[in-house]
């Protein structure tokens, strides 16, 4: 859920191409993505939502159901032996699509009163006069407001309409991190402060100072670390090509878009590689891969018996007996399978190669 959109990509990448045979997922896999999924095992009935940790609905059960059996193959779900079953009654309205309607909405004031602090906060604090929409929890921005309105710099800056509209869309730079703590409040304090100097204040427009701007992201400009790090990493650097995109904030905003743009997809590779390394047997994978396409396998035996398929060492040949690296396989059984199997075929000429050289050998 909190991957970049170039890093999910490249995990879907694998799966969609053979290179793994199972996607772990958050809920957010029914969000939007369509790939070649036959069946969907919920290890868990549960989410946090944000605020709590609460059932999901049959609705949002379906939603990720829903990924299995898409471009017109019949798919399936179930849960995975950690939980039990579903309860049959939720079974039958998942494929029956038979869910309870929405009887409320979440709404916020659209129409913002800016003439004041005070009157700003009220304004989004407004409840709904129609029936059916119901006042939405406080969003990231409106805390962030809170947070800012609570410092009495910020709080005697903002003192008209200008200062205000723009106090609020620097609350609404995102928190991608979504830590909400004090360091992100301390940011948006910095970048206000920046951006109400050198005339920011009267409306001539205050700019976020260059060099500043360049020392926040230089520190994100490092791709080495644990795959916890680099996601944090990225988070910052998506708040960064959010402000680029406010481009009366920046003297060169299409630089900063191209500047950020790059840095997320290196680091976003960067993540890639560290969750592949983690996760996945590359070695297997892609001799899996192959071996599902039925292509020719390249496969080299040296001269100490040592075997390579695709450039990866799979194991040792002694005499005509194929022994399996075991970390190409680690515990996985049916890997270590698909890995003897696929070598076997590779290797079937060398082995009649060596009973040749057997027979024609004298002794």
């Amino acid at each position: 859920g909190v991957l970049s959109p170039r890093t999910r990509n490249a995990q879907v990448a694998m799966y969609q191409d053979g290179e793994v045979d199972y996607l772990v997922a958050t809920d957010a896999i029914g969000m939007g993505l369509n790939m070649d999924v036959g069946h969907v095992a919920f290890a868990s009935t549960h989410k946090f939502d944000g605020h709590k940790r609460r059932p999901l609905t049959a609705a949002e059960l379906a939603q990720t159901a829903g990924r299995a059996g898409r471009y017109m193959n019949d798919g399936s779900f179930g849960t995975t032996g950690a939980i039990g079953a579903l309860d049959p009654d939720i079974v039958e309205r998942i494929e029956n699509h038979r869910f309870d309607a929405l009887k409320i909405l979440y709404w916020r004031n659209p129409d913002l009163d800016f003439s004041s602090l005070v009157r700003l906060q009220q304004s989004l604090s407004l409840p709904s006069q129609t029936p059916g929409l119901l006042k939405a929890r406080e969003a990231d921005d409106e805390a962030a407001l809170g947070h800012l309105a609570k410092m009495p710099e910020i709080a005697g800056m903002a003192s008209n309409a200008y200062t205000l509209r723009l106090l609020w869309d620097v609350c609404r730079i995102p928190d991608f991190g979504k830590v909400m703590s004090d360091a992100h409040s301390g940011l948006l304090a910095e970048i206000y402060r920046h951006l109400m100097g050198d005339g920011g204040a009267n409306e001539t427009g205050g700019r976020l100072p260059t060099d500043w701007m360049a020392a926040q992201v230089a520190r994100l400009d490092n791709a080495d670390g644990d795959i916890e790090t680099l996601a944090t990493r990225i988070a910052g650097v998506r708040t960064w090509t959010y402000v680029s995109y406010q481009s009366n904030w920046l003297d060169d905003a299409r630089h900063w878009q191209d500047r950020t743009r790059a840095l997320e997809d290196k680091l976003s590779d960067a993540l890639h590689r560290g969750l592949t390394q983690r996760f996945v047997d590359k070695r297997t994978a892609v001799l899996v891969s192959h071996f599902k396409d039925r292509e020719d396998l390249l496969a080299a035996v040296n001269t100490d018996g040592d075997v390579t398929v695709e450039g990866h060492y799979m194991g040792h040949l002694q005499g005509f007996h194929f022994v399996p690296d075991g970390e190409a396989s680690g515990n996985d059984d049916v890997a270590a399978k698909k890995v003897s199997n696929a070598a076997g075929r590779a290797l079937r000429g060398e082995v009649e190669a060596r009973l040749k050289r057997l027979e024609a050998d004298a002794d």
